[in-house]
């Protein structure tokens, strides 16, 4: 029986560039993937990016992470 785990929110480190927000450079990233999220680096699984305006949480992307997400 597949056993699933919800984990986060996890703020994703981003930069701003010609005026679009994109996901930080790969130096930020390693930030992300330290201390308890290293665990998660290595496994699969879905993940969902929202965007927070005010309270609430609005689904932008969805994903599937087939190897692990650290890649």
């Amino acid at each position: 029986m597949t056993t699933f785990r919800v984990e986060g929110p996890f703020e994703v480190p981003t930069d701003v560039e010609n005026g679009h927000t994109m996901i930080a450079n790969k130096r930020l990233n390693n930030k992300f993937w330290h201390g308890d999220r290293q665990e998660l680096m290595r496994r699969r699984g879905c993940y969902v990016f929202m965007i927070k305006a005010g309270p609430r949480y609005t689904p932008w992307y969805v994903g599937k992470a087939t190897v692990n997400f650290g890649q």
